[in-house]
């Protein structure tokens, strides 16, 4: 009881602080004996008033302290999401496409790098070797003649004087 008492306490002391809340309830007193609020009908074409009730103080609060939401009860279009901005278009089959092209592109290059790493943890150990020391690295060399701006005869070049380089290392 003691509890119930003082967190009344709270609310009329947080009411009384605000000035906002403060106007909002002297709005739920001027209409608390009707039990309902008119607010204007923005779907009829001849803006006539709805009647929209309210139980108490917490009820009338929930509607009007962050702009008007109707009850559950009164509202007309309960598809609509309460923290969905009206303003904000909803998303356009073209979006859609893009998203679902996009997380369909990450799912096949994630899977593909998944089977390439199994694939390469089933080989026999001399073609893996084969694969890492000789394989990966000639890719590496020959990209200069597929990606850079090099004339071929530069990239071929290059490509000689790393062989040589790598056979005196050995």
């Amino acid at each position: 009881m003691a509890t119930k008492r003082f967190k009344a306490i709270a609310e009329a002391h947080e009411v009384l602080r605000d000035g906002q809340l403060r106007q909002l309830y002297d709005l739920y007193l001027e209409y608390r004996p009707r039990g309902y609020v008119e607010v204007e009908d923005h779907e009829d074409p001849n803006r006539s008033f709805m009647p929209v009730p309210f139980k108490g103080w917490a009820d009338f609060r929930r509607m009007f302290e962050h702009g008007f939401h109707a009850p559950d009860d009164a509202r007309q279009d309960s598809a609509a999401e309460p923290d969905a901005d009206p303003d904000d278009p909803p998303l356009s089959i073209t979006e859609w496409l893009v998203a679902g092209a996009v997380l369909l592109t990450v799912w096949c290059i994630s899977c593909s790098r998944h089977n390439h790493r199994q694939w390469l943890r089933c080989l026999p150990a001399d073609i893996f070797y084969t694969h890492v020391e000789y394989s990966i690295p000639m890719g590496l060399f020959m990209s200069p003649f597929f990606f850079a701006n090099l004339a071929w005869k530069d990239a071929a070049q290059w490509m000689r004087a790393m062989v040589d380089e790598a056979y005196e290392l050995s």
